[in-house]
């Protein structure tokens, strides 16, 4: 539905930091192709985002099940259509 609007939000959530090194060339790729990309990431990469500079939305977590939610009402609120999770390895 989102594409027929012409609408290209998409979220890296990156949930620990692992695979960090990942993020700059997510973000960028996902940038020449015409996206809309919001980071949300683990605060303990706030050094290193704060480096990047090139996601258009920045939204920093701890993490927890409260902060879940959060990120789900963040989601929903952008109307985000595409989700990308950069580390999917965590408890």
């Amino acid at each position: 539905m989102y594409a027929l609007l012409g609408m290209k939000n998409v979220a890296v959530i990156e949930f620990n930091g692992w695979h960090s090194d990942c993020i700059y060339s997510q973000v960028l790729f996902l940038k020449k192709k015409g996206y809309t990309v919001h980071l949300i990431c683990n605060k303990k990469l706030e050094g290193l985002i704060e480096d990047i500079h090139i996601a258009d939305h920045v939204m920093l977590t701890d993490m927890s099940l409260t902060a879940s939610v959060k990120v789900w009402f963040y989601l929903r609120k952008h109307k985000i259509s595409k989700v990308i999770f950069n580390t999917a390895q965590c408890s």
